[in-house]
């Protein structure tokens, strides 16, 4: 007569058996071992230094970081350069419907979990101060960015675009401007 061991107590007998008196570990297939159980979730770091006017480029940097959040991972943006004007929502560098379109992301960010910081200097010389920027956004300093840019898996730049020299030569099939 065979005798069948139910699943419960098959499992539980590998999980007791040793080898060398280290205890002999089984997975059932499709399982995460404990000690992988916390998975390390990446690390993103987007720097946006586009031109503020640059209305797809701004947008998509926080639909980008969104996206990026939604498995967990964290993400932090970086606003340096001109692009520190959108960290400003009074100032009108937009059309009215871009500027509802950015105040909305930014408030997504924001309550994304999305940290966002601010290059002092550059919104120093822009004449941006702490208290009219968005909120939940800061100032950050040399040591904070760069252990940010340590510990990113990836980094995102956002930068402007290049505008080819007006005395160029037109690529063939592009139309000029």
């Amino acid at each position: 007569m065979k005798r069948h061991l139910k699943p419960g107590l098959y499992v539980a007998l590998l999980l007791c058996l040793s080898v060398n008196g280290k205890p002999l570990r089984a997975e059932l297939p499709g399982t995460v071992p404990n000690d992988q159980a916390e998975v390390e979730l990446e690390h993103y770091l987007l720097e946006l230094s586009c031109e503020p006017t640059d209305q797809k480029a701004v947008t998509a940097s926080l639909r980008t970081a969104l996206a990026l959040r939604e498995d967990g991972s964290t993400v932090t943006v970086f606003i340096e350069s001109g692009a520190v004007l959108v960290a400003d929502p009074s100032l009108e560098i937009h059309s009215i419907d871009a500027r509802r379109e950015i105040d909305a992301l930014f408030d997504k960010v924001r309550r994304a979990g999305v940290a966002v910081l601010v290059c002092p200097h550059c919104a120093d010389q822009l004449a941006i101060g702490e208290k009219s920027m968005r909120a939940g956004l800061r100032f950050t300093d040399k040591e904070e960015l760069e252990a940010e840019r340590e510990r990113a898996h990836k980094i995102y730049q956002i930068r402007p675009t290049e505008k080819p020299a007006a005395d160029a030569e037109p690529v063939a099939g592009c139309k000029p401007g």
